[in-house]
């Protein structure tokens, strides 16, 4: 009777290893998941540092309007829905590099149009200035991920690969000022 069973066993135990050995190759990141910035999180005035970048967050606003001047040409920005400006300093560590600034807030990512670092940052220079979004409506959460960017061999901007990005939750106000100057918003 067992060496008839012996065979289904063997077939049993091959079926079970190949199942285990699908479920752990499904497990594995891809390329691109391996070589992702690795999230530091840190809070509104910490010091936080990644590989090759620090952030410090200052200052969190809401604003309908924000003004600011480009080349002393006055330039006033309204918004059916509000500005969230953030406040903060940014300093490449190891190399030159530009920056990026994400906005999730409730669950969708934002972009900022409104930024006054410089591109090809240099090491060792903290730079402090606003990063402004802008926002449907007043956001109930929201998280800034800054994070150093690159290009791939054709051009195409992609994050820094073995880098780190810095996740900050901000604590946002519950009312929107009517106006922001974002050159006196800067700390």
């Amino acid at each position: 009777m067992t060496r008839r069973l012996l065979p289904v066993a063997r077939v049993l135990a091959a079926a079970a290893m190949l199942a285990a050995a699908t479920w752990l190759w499904l497990q594995l990141p891809t390329k691109m998941q391996s070589w992702a910035p690795i999230e530091v999180t840190g809070a509104v005035g910490e010091h936080v540092e990644g590989r090759n970048l620090a952030v410090t967050v200052h200052d969190v606003q809401l604003a309908r309007v924000v003004t600011f001047t480009n080349d002393v040409v006055p330039v006033r920005m309204s918004t059916d829905g509000a500005w969230l400006v953030v406040a903060l300093s940014y300093e490449p560590l190891l190399s030159a590099e530009s920056p990026v600034f994400e906005l999730t807030a409730d669950g969708r990512r934002f972009t900022s149009p409104l930024s006054g670092f410089a591109r090809n940052a240099p090491p060792g220079l903290t730079q402090r200035n606003v990063v402004a979004f802008e926002v449907p409506a007043v956001p109930t959460s929201a998280e800034l991920l800054v994070y150093n960017k690159t290009a791939d061999r054709y051009g195409n901007p992609m994050p820094a690969p073995l880098d780190s990005a810095i996740a900050v939750p901000l604590q946002v106000p519950g009312e929107a000022l009517p106006q922001l100057d974002l050159d006196k918003a800067a700390p």
